[in-house]
């Protein structure tokens, strides 16, 4: 099932604003190749505006223009280079995926978790539907490309870790474990926090100390 959004890392919303900035849109624009350009300039800027979340549907028009670009023209090198960005080839040998699915599996096996496995999706992402309580009532979804490693709960909920190799990722993924042991105690619990300003807002208190609400959260680091 492919979601409705990506996350993109610190390091990919870098080389997107990176990108960016060699880019030298016309104004207005004439050519289809300029058009291109300043139709990726606008992309990049949404995705960075909204701190590295990009729909589906908009990485699908990505890979849209970048068929539809002139062969060896300035768009399409640029457009190669965000697709590049946005969705990372990975060489032949890279066994992330049954690595981390073994770890996923075998964390929940041992705390009597039930877990499905789902992927990898169109744009390389495994995910595991995960039920910490037996009667369904705690469901959680774990998500990873190989470097953004996200864990979201009902209700909007979802918090990311980062790993640029292979130990990062490992570190990344414990984490995220850890967390998703918090999500299933029985002390956690959703609540109508108060704020200095503004209205009360809906908030997820993990048993950890980590508390989440849509769009950030906080959450201590202690030592894996």
């Amino acid at each position: 099932m492919t979601p409705w959004t990506l996350r993109l890392s610190p390091r990919q919303q870098e080389a997107l604003a990176q990108l960016q900035r060699e880019i030298t849109p016309a104004t207005p624009p004439a050519t289809d190749d300029e058009v291109t350009l300043a139709l990726l300039d606008a992309w990049i800027a949404g995705v960075l505006s909204s701190q590295g979340q990009v729909a589906a549907r908009s990485v699908r028009y990505l890979l849209e223009q970048q068929v539809e670009t002139t062969p060896r023209s300035t768009a399409s090198r640029m457009v190669d280079a965000v697709v590049t960005v946005i969705l990372p080839v990975r060489g032949a040998d890279d066994d992330w995926p049954n690595g981390q699915a073994a770890v996923v599996i075998d964390h929940c096996l041992a705390n009597n978790y039930r877990v499905h496995q789902e992927g990898p999706d169109e744009f390389g992402w495994v995910r595991w539907p995960i039920d910490c309580a037996p009667d369904g009532t705690k469901p959680a979804r774990l998500a990873t490309n190989g470097e953004v490693v996200e864990l979201s709960f009902p209700g909007g909920y979802a918090w990311a870790e980062f790993g640029y190799n292979a130990d990062d990722s490992a570190v990344a993924l414990a984490h995220q474990l850890r967390l998703l042991n918090a999500y299933a105690a029985t002390s956690t619990q959703e609540v109508l926090a108060r704020r200095s300003f503004g209205r009360r807002r809906r908030e997820l208190h993990l048993s950890d100390g980590t508390r989440l609400w849509r769009g950030g959260g906080s959450r201590p680091y202690l030592p894996i």
